[in-house]
């Protein structure tokens, strides 16, 4: 949020702070004035707890209050100076109180509104921020926390079909430890792990634009060589996932070999007549449901684990 908005938010603010304070103060003002004491302290207590009523409900139920204990300081007035027979009549002091009730009334229910008004506002904003993180600025991939995420839910889509085969009497056992032969595919999900080697050295070579321009080759490449199905995502500076449903793991090696086919070669246009091949080396690490992990946090550990021995 830039300092601009945040000042305009201040300034729609102030107004509705500077009324409900002006309220209090020209209530305290003519609790000090008054001659009765005691009555005006309580009614100036009433005026704070209209305030707190408006702020925490809303303007139409503040008002009401406010209308009854409009009708009971009417009727102790004329008590007062009717049936106890009172020598001085209402002074012009305690007629204010009439417009006070009502105003505080009215300030605390502005007041209420205009900063629920503002949370909402701000759990837009929020959320809005929420789901920019969850995507990655270069390339529009999935960012690592939306990965994680959708590993999570990918894994109990799978975990749901075994359970419904172990229902039907067709598995026993736990899910590891189902024979991996004989397995079902719909019960696999596989992630894969891919990393850019000396990405760093080429940045620093070629610099930030050309490093921008291999990373969305990359990510271009797996869009052009997975299916739509299958999650991709940027989860390091140098670093792709990849989940792919119902994968086995040998079908899983398949899609391994033709993106490391695909990617392998990156043209880089130093001039506008010159033109450059440069050779990318890619590691690769998968990690496969059930038995390599059924939990995202194990999958993820069993593919960087695997992902340090691929020598590219």
């Amino acid at each position: 949020m830039s300092r601009t908005q945040k000042y305009t938010r201040h300034q729609v603010l102030e107004p509705y702070l500077l009324l409900t304070f002006l309220v209090l103060f020209m209530a305290q003002y003519v609790t000090f004035l008054s001659k009765n004491h005691t009555f005006s302290f309580i009614w100036f207590g009433l005026c704070i707890l209209l305030i707190g009523i408006g702020y925490a409900k809303n303007r139409v139920i503040s008002l009401a209050a406010s209308l009854v204990i409009i009708f009971l300081f009417g009727t102790t007035l004329l008590i007062n100076y009717f049936v106890l027979d009172q020598t001085y009549p209402p002074t012009f002091l305690d007629l204010v109180w009439f417009g006070l009730f009502p105003t505080s009334a009215y300030a605390g229910g502005l007041l209420g509104e205009q900063i629920r008004r503002l949370y909402r506002q701000y759990q837009d904003i929020y959320q809005s921020v929420d789901e920019l993180m969850m995507i990655d600025p270069v390339t529009g991939l999935s960012t690592e926390k939306r990965f994680f995420f959708d590993l999570e839910e990918e894994i109990q889509r799978e975990y749901r079909h075994f359970i419904r085969r172990q229902r039907a009497g067709q598995a026993v056992g736990t899910w590891k430890e189902q024979d991996p032969k004989t397995i079902p595919a719909d019960e696999h999900a596989t992630i894969m792990l891919i990393k850019i080697v000396h990405y760093d050295e080429f940045h620093s070579l070629y610099g930030e634009d050309w490093g921008k321009q291999l990373i969305l080759a990359v990510a271009e490449g797996l869009h052009s060589s997975l299916r739509l199905s299958d999650k991709k995502a940027r989860v390091d500076r140098d670093c792709f996932a990849v989940i792919l449903p119902e994968t086995p793991r040998d079908n899983a090696v398949i899609v391994q070999n033709r993106l490391r086919e695909a990617m392998e070669k990156f043209q880089l246009q130093l001039s506008q007549f010159q033109m450059k091949e440069v050779r990318l080396t890619l590691q690769f690490g998968i990690a496969t449901t059930p038995h390599q992990g059924d939990k995202p946090q194990e999958l993820i550990e069993a593919a960087k684990q695997e992902l340090r021995y691929d020598l590219g």
